[in-house]
């Protein structure tokens, strides 16, 4: 939806999307109930806040605000650098490196195309079962927790 501006107020000038039934994965091809809609900046990770969780023949209504964050420069901290990039960018290959990088020497699949993977192969699906824990964990990126992991267990393909 590049380049769409609203032009008035009130719902005659309102964005309505409508979303199709999704059929599901792990629901065997059943329509899913719900869908989580995430809302980001221009740039291309998207932060798991803020969202939206749209369940089916519900209607919901979200109102936006524009506004511009200047993140103040800080040594280690995400900042808005030469890249322009956003808050999001900055924490996601901040994150990839400390808990997923650095520890295994190797990335995700689905975040392959993330600046920090660059150079890295994908992870054994054996490491991140065995690390899913400190995958999902939603710590804070100042209380970093070291893993240890032996080179016989970062088998990578």
């Amino acid at each position: 939806m590049d380049n769409y501006y609203q032009q008035g107020g009130g719902e005659s000038h309102a964005l309505r999307l409508v979303f199709k039934r999704n059929p599901g994965i792990l629901t065997k091809g059943d329509a899913q109930k719900q869908v989580i809609v995430y809302f980001g900046d221009e740039w291309p990770e998207i932060g798991v806040f803020p969202r939206v969780h749209i369940t089916e023949n519900d209607y919901g209504v979200v109102n936006f605000k524009l506004r511009k964050v200047s993140m103040m420069e800080q040594k280690g901290g995400c900042e808005v650098n030469q890249l322009k990039e956003g808050r999001s960018t900055c924490y996601v290959n901040r994150w990839l490196q400390e808990y997923i990088i650095e520890p295994l020497n190797c990335t995700l699949p689905y975040l392959r195309d993330v600046e920090a993977s660059r150079g890295y192969r994908i992870c054994s699906p054996h490491i991140i079962i065995e690390h899913y824990n400190v995958i999902q964990s939603s710590r804070s990126l100042k209380k970093k927790e070291q893993m240890s992991v032996s080179s016989t267990t970062t088998a990578i393909f």
